[in-house]
């Protein structure tokens, strides 16, 4: 039973924390979007006027600067490639 318990803690944990990794993956693609917009305004003579406006999504504190996927420094190599040792 305390076996049991162990590995459901030790299993829950590993859950917790690959969730924790997806979510801050979610947040960085999140950061890197570029909200900036503009539009121009409308008007009618003898009607209604439309003010155009404009937002320039700047670089915050919490962005971060781009998304990378780091290369492996040791990839596995297949143990089945040809190498000439066969």
């Amino acid at each position: 039973m305390t076996i049991g318990v162990l590995a459901m803690i030790v299993g829950l944990h590993a859950v917790a924390k690959s969730i924790t990794m997806e979510l801050n993956d979610v947040s960085n693609a999140f950061g890197t979007i570029n909200q900036s917009y503009a539009y121009k305004g409308l008007s009618k003579s003898g009607h209604a006027a439309v003010v155009g406006t404009a937002y320039n999504d700047g670089r915050d504190h919490c962005d971060c600067s781009s998304i990378k996927q780091e290369s492996d420094p040791n990839p596995k190599s297949d143990s089945h490639s040809s190498n000439g040792d066969n």
